[in-house]
């Protein structure tokens, strides 16, 4: 993975947090204003881990380089919009 598609998920990821510090650490009410992507049936909001949030993994490998850029993707058209 490039330095500048993991950079953008880091921001991705600190957007996501921000959201649920807004609803008060209740992803559910979160959910629809993160950004996330679909795996096995999970939204995922922090691609740097697993579906079940406990785990590192590297994005890519773990969910798609097309999943991620799609995921990358949203992020960039939300910001063009702001």
């Amino acid at each position: 993975m490039s330095n500048i598609n993991k950079k953008i998920l880091e921001k991705i990821v600190d957007y996501n947090k921000k959201v649920i510090e807004k609803h008060g650490n209740n992803e559910n009410k979160a959910i629809n204003e993160m950004i996330t992507l679909k795996f096995e049936g999970h939204s995922i909001w922090n691609p740097f881990l697993d579906e079940s949030g406990r785990f590192k993994v590297e994005p890519e490998k773990k969910y798609g380089k097309e999943e991620i850029d799609m995921f990358i993707n949203k992020y960039n058209e939300m910001n063009k919009e702001n």
